[in-house]
């Protein structure tokens, strides 16, 4: 899968709600991916000296909101983004040395990685002063007092404060100190403040980059690849394929491991039910510390990349997973770690709830971003309906105080029914950040849950429904596989089986009948066609409705009464091909 990281350079204006330590609401995201223009709305901040505060307005009837930092913020109101988040403590004016200070941090909330044009070197994040300081009360001339440099922003000479440091989505950097000059006879000042920074896509950034030696699979791989020691190794996978036929098609531990690339192809029909799919697992990590995963694609296994007890601090990122029947990012025993830039298709997709005695996660923190998460209805359930889905988030009970807790960055979460078990919001008291998160609803009814749609004075959710979160979520889709494009081939068929009649549904058929089987492919599947004794009924079925489910109106009275042998074939659109196991029917007219 290759890289593209196109680095550009964003300039935003930072709000006055960014600024001062809350941050602008009222934003709906046009696609999951966000590169923040130049702001069309600079934000002026007025210094009160002898308060020891800030306040900042613009235009669009702000309201003002009181911080713990010590300043006190407009909310902008209207279509201006939450791109970054400056908070600010230590507020305080020396009156013998004239200074007035601040300590501020900067967050980035936007999909691209702050202070790096290709993913790896450090440049760092600006802070510029676009205009002022000026003085508003009093007398005298008020200056940055501390700057790092000037620069040319919008004029030349503008000073500047840089952060060292390569910030991902959600990330804050470390304190600095800002200070000002201001002599005793200033009351206020006001300023305006834009922020600089080289940014990066997620898949510029990659653990190949790291030092270490390096092992390079390639081809199909029909047995188990199973590595215990790759410690401080990178696994080059970029161009292998594994379709094993097993539970453990991929194995590996050791610190500081990264797996690039690959693709794991699962061959177990939809009927197959959850107990034997919960045993099988695309890329097992037995043990190592930040481990890396990330570029790669699986099908139709049941864990995804699971985590195992002595995995902390993992990074999973840019892998598509397709048609995952149970928890895509098995994390059974609460570990920290970072998941980015993925495209989830999955019965349980975070899953950080193994029951197993003894773990305790609560000062662990699981970091989801810049994802798409489809919670996928399958066949093979635990309990409840069928097709059915646990939640998003399979977190334990609400008086589990021991499961991590929970930041969310720029992800869309699709939902198309209610789940069986929590949670398709954030577990209860879990969440300790939250950002441009977007919910497709396309259930009936309201969401059946109750989302945070604001936390720390930010939009957290925005929820969307109907046709629209359906247009919404399939343009999200097409540009995140547009985004991640694979030069692998197609060398699987589909899985299929038949539904109803077979898993659901009566097998004695009379009249006009709905044959219903269901399909799934790791590229794309063509269409099903149904037969009865081998022979072909009906017209082959193009297009699922719902997802993997494929239905046939048919006349039963086309045939003669009698028992026969139905089965559904799925091809693909390379002209692979399976035809599901029988399923015994009787004609009855």
């Amino acid at each position: 899968m290759p890289r593209n990281p196109a680095p550009v350079v964003v300039r935003l204006a930072a709000s006055a709600c960014a600024v001062l330590g809350v941050a602008c609401h009222d934003h709906i995201p046009s696609a999951p991916t966000r590169v923040a223009a130049a702001s069309d709305q600079i934000v002026s901040c007025q210094a009160d000296v002898r308060a020891h505060t800030v306040s900042c307005g613009a235009s669009g009837a702000p309201v003002t909101t009181a911080t713990t930092s010590g300043f006190a913020a407009d909310v902008i109101v209207g279509g201006q983004n939450t791109n970054v988040l400056l908070k600010s403590t230590n507020v305080s004016y020396d009156a013998t040395a004239q200074i007035f200070q601040a300590d501020v941090t900067v967050q980035n909330l936007m999909t691209p990685t702050l202070g790096t044009a290709d993913g790896n070197t450090m440049s760092g994040v600006k802070v510029f002063f676009n205009a002022g300081p000026n003085v508003v009360s009093g007398s005298g001339t008020v200056t940055v007092a501390n700057a790092d440099g000037t620069d040319t922003f919008a004029e030349t000479n503008q000073p500047f404060f840089l952060y060292s440091e390569i910030l991902p989505t959600g990330n804050t950097s470390a304190a600095k100190t800002w200070q000002w000059a201001v002599p005793t006879t200033v009351t206020s000042f006001t300023f305006d403040v834009l922020v600089d920074a080289p940014t990066a896509p997620p898949r510029a950034t990659t653990c190949m980059a790291q030092a270490g030696p390096t092992i390079t699979l390639t081809g199909v791989h029909t047995t188990e690849y199973h590595n215990p020691s790759l410690a401080n190794t990178k696994v080059d996978a970029s161009t292998a394929q594994f379709m094993t036929g097993s539970n453990f098609p991929v194995r590996i531990s050791g610190a500081h491991l990264c797996w690039h690339g690959g693709e794991i192809i699962g061959q177990l029909p939809p009927s197959t039910s959850w107990p034997t799919m919960i045993k099988t697992f695309a890329i097992l990590v037995d043990t190592g510390s930040n481990v890396t995963v990330e570029d790669f694609s699986m099908f139709d296994y049941g864990n995804g990349v699971s985590l195992q007890q002595n995995a902390p601090n993992y990074t999973v990122r840019s892998g598509y997973y397709i048609y995952d029947r149970d928890g895509c990012v098995e994390n059974d025993y609460a570990l920290s770690g970072t998941i980015d830039d993925v495209y989830m298709e999955c019965y349980s997709p975070i899953a950080d709830a193994g029951g197993f005695a003894g773990v305790d996660g609560r000062n662990n923190l699981v970091t989801l971003k810049n994802s798409l998460v489809h919670l996928q209805p399958m066949d093979g359930v635990f309990k409840g309906s069928i097709p059915g889905t646990v939640g998003i988030f399979e977190w334990g009970s609400p008086s589990d105080s021991t499961s991590p807790h929970l930041a969310l960055f720029n992800n869309v979460f699709r939902v198309d029914q209610n789940s069986a078990e929590p949670y398709l919001a954030p577990p209860p008291g879990k969440l300790v950040d939250c950002a441009n998160n977007v919910m497709i609803w396309l259930g009936t009814g309201p969401f059946p849950a109750t989302l945070p749609l604001t936390f720390n004075g930010r939009t957290c959710y925005t929820v969307m429904t109907g046709q629209a979160g359906l247009d919404y979520w399939n343009a999200a889709v097409a540009k995140w596989r547009a985004d991640h494009p694979s030069l692998l081939p197609d060398i699987a068929p589909p899985v299929v089986s038949l539904f109803s009649p077979g898993i659901v549904g009566s097998t004695t058929l009379s009249g006009t009948v709905n044959l219903t089987a269901t399909a799934a492919d790791d590229w794309a599947v063509g269409g099903v066609q149904f037969a009865m004794n081998s022979q072909n009924i009906g017209a082959e079925v193009l297009t699922p409705s719902p997802l993997t489910k494929y239905t046939l109106s048919w006349d039963s009275t086309t045939l003669p009464n009698g028992t026969y042998t139905l089965t559904a074939t799925a091809r693909d659109t390379s002209g692979h091909s399976t035809t599901s196991a029988g399923v015994p029917v009787t004609i009855q007219n």
